[in-house]
């Protein structure tokens, strides 16, 4: 049955939407949506549910989106949502079911939205999902960088933190141009212990487990709505797993995961596990930059040279840089050793900030937000202009062998 027509057949019809509603609160938030969509879009409404919609797969058209209110039966609506998405469509679902468990069950069934009803006045539905699907999303510039601490102590995560939040003051401050508002994700990819969010004073993100295991799902919509925000413009994923037995399951969906954050991030910083990287070395082709930091010691050193090793040397894979932390003290390696030994042509340093970083811990707050202006936020500035800086082909990549791959310890 068809109820009304909100394109004229003279208007050209950009997105074709076809709603499935029964309920009048139903009616209206689709009549919203379509409303808040602009010109060049054409709906035809019908009477019916998610399983009316259902019974029309494979044998009619369901438009570039489909707009679909929940039925008396959830689990069977899961099942129709999947059948919908499997064949193609494009589906968001109106329901009276108002929680986050529904919300991540309706996303990872397949759909692309989920809207609660009754709609107010206050709430935008118009969130981006009714662009035709063949239309390729607009490239933007962006940064993708990994920070890997190659020993443990080094103080890899802190600097992943303070990094993301210099990220975010640069960006509002007109020091970057592809992130004028400074919207940056940090992904803490340790599944086992998800520190990040203790770091800095929130709940943990269990919507990165959801993100995981199905990635082609995500979009801005439930990134938004499963990420934290610890600072305003710090978008933080970072969750423990009460099962560790689920790790390596979850590990594999982190590359197609990383994709969909730079598609609505334009810097994304990943604390990045050494034990992951070594066993996905393929990972490394996901990120613009990879910032390996490492102590004044033997033993950091050459596992350094071992990672470096291991994800290759081409010219076309990330640019590595090198951060000597003064966090512990190790065997008081110095500078020209160091890079001579990895055959690398330059090091950034961090100094001894042991009082100022515990300071910070205990306030829950990144140290670049406390002391931006100290020796600490300096030197993590200087680091975010070098990432910033043109990429040379040579430019921080091993050179040669180096001191380990002289003396046969490279692996």
């Amino acid at each position: 049955m068809i109820r009304a027509k909100a394109a004229a057949p003279s208007q050209s019809v950009r997105i074709q939407i076809e709603a499935f509603v029964d309920s009048a609160e139903a009616v209206q938030a689709a009549e919203r949506l379509v409303a808040q969509s602009g010109e060049g879009v054409g709906v035809t409404f019908h009477a019916g549910t998610l399983s009316a919609a259902a019974r029309l797969t494979g044998a009619a058209p369901l438009g570039d989106l489909l707009i679909a209110e929940a039925g008396a039966s959830f689990e069977a609506d899961l099942e129709r949502i999947a059948e919908l998405s499997a064949a193609g469509a494009r589906v968001i679902v109106l329901g009276h079911r108002d929680d986050v468990a529904t919300f991540r069950a309706v996303m990872a069934a397949g759909a692309c939205d989920y809207f609660a009803l009754p709609v107010t006045d206050d709430d935008d539905l118009m969130l981006g999902m009714v662009e035709p699907p063949a239309a390729p999303e607009a490239a933007q510039a962006m940064r993708t960088i990994a920070i890997c601490g190659v020993s443990g102590g080094v103080g890899a995560s802190a600097l992943a933190q303070n990094l993301a939040l210099a990220y975010v003051d640069a960006g509002r401050s007109a020091q970057l141009a592809r992130d004028p508002e400074g919207r940056v994700a940090l992904l803490d990819a340790d599944l086992e212990f998800g520190s990040a969010a203790v770091d800095l004073d929130v709940e943990q993100t269990p919507g990165l487990f959801d993100a995981l295991q199905v990635p082609e799902r995500v979009d801005k919509t439930f990134l938004v709505s499963t990420m934290g925000e610890p600072i305003d413009g710090l978008w933080l994923y970072s969750a423990g797993v009460s099962d560790a037995a689920q790790i390596p399951q979850l590990q594999d969906g982190v590359s197609r995961l990383l994709r969909r954050l730079c598609k609505v991030f334009p810097t994304l910083v990943v604390d990045l596990p050494r034990a992951l990287l070594a066993a996905q070395p393929e990972l490394a082709e996901e990120f613009d930059e990879i910032v390996f930091v490492l102590g004044p010691g033997f033993s950091s050193v050459r596992n350094c040279s071992r990672l470096i090793e291991r994800i290759g040397t081409h010219s076309d894979g990330p640019r590595v840089s090198l951060v000597l932390s003064h966090t512990r003290r190790g065997a008081g390696l110095r500078r020209a050793e160091i890079t001579q030994a990895l055959g690398m042509s330059s090091l950034h340093e961090l100094p001894e900030s042991a009082a100022d970083l515990a300071r910070a811990a205990v306030k829950g707050q990144p140290l670049q937000r406390l002391a931006r202006k100290g020796a600490y936020g300096r030197a993590v500035s200087r680091l975010l202009a070098h990432i910033e800086s043109p990429r040379d082909a040579q430019q921080g990549r091993p050179r040669g062998k180096g001191l380990f791959g002289r003396m046969g310890l490279r692996p």
